[in-house]
């Protein structure tokens, strides 16, 4: 099965998918009494803390996640500039072009 998308980096993508789908449904309406609005909105302010801590920890994990991924392409530049002869030796054709 094929997916199209939004990519966030050029590459192939290997693991579990997440397929969102939007849904007709409506949004469940409730009427809360005066009295509970104090309790509601401090549920309210507590789910928006969790929700933006959730999304750091994400971010976080991501960064560290790219910044390992990166760190090959970084020792292979490295390779490439301090010993050339490990990717092709000096008798190839590739090096006397």
């Amino acid at each position: 099965m094929i997916f199209a998308g939004t990519m966030i980096a050029p590459g192939i993508a290997v693991g579990p998918a997440l397929v969102w789908a939007p849904t007709d449904e409506p949004v469940r309406r409730e009427r809360v009494s005066a009295a509970a609005v104090p309790a509601e909105s401090q549920r309210f302010e507590h789910a928006l803390h969790r929700a933006r801590r959730e999304l750091e920890e994400i971010a976080l994990r991501v960064a560290i996640t790219v910044s390992k991924l990166a760190a090959i392409f970084t020792a292979h530049a490295q390779l490439l500039v301090q010993d050339p002869g490990t990717f092709c030796s000096r008798g190839s054709s590739r090096s006397q072009r």
